[in-house]
């Protein structure tokens, strides 16, 4: 695979009983990124190809879930 690295993402998964998902543009496949989590939410990363309205995977993370304390 070549990528063109104007369509590389990382979309931050929730997960839960709904769906939801925010794809932020990266430009590398270096680095690093933080986020905010919300409490008891669980999230994990995938980086990835976007081509129109098709993504195409190429790493996971694993879940993350912040538990107050």
């Amino acid at each position: 695979i070549n990528p063109d690295m104007r369509r590389i993402f990382l979309r931050i998964n929730e997960t839960g009983i709904q769906y939801h998902y925010n794809d932020m543009w990266v430009g590398t496949i270096a680095g690093e990124s933080r986020f905010l989590l919300e409490p008891q939410k669980a999230f994990y990363a995938t980086l990835g190809i976007k081509l129109h309205q098709r993504f195409i995977p190429i790493l996971n993370s694993s879940t993350i879930m912040l538990h107050d304390i």
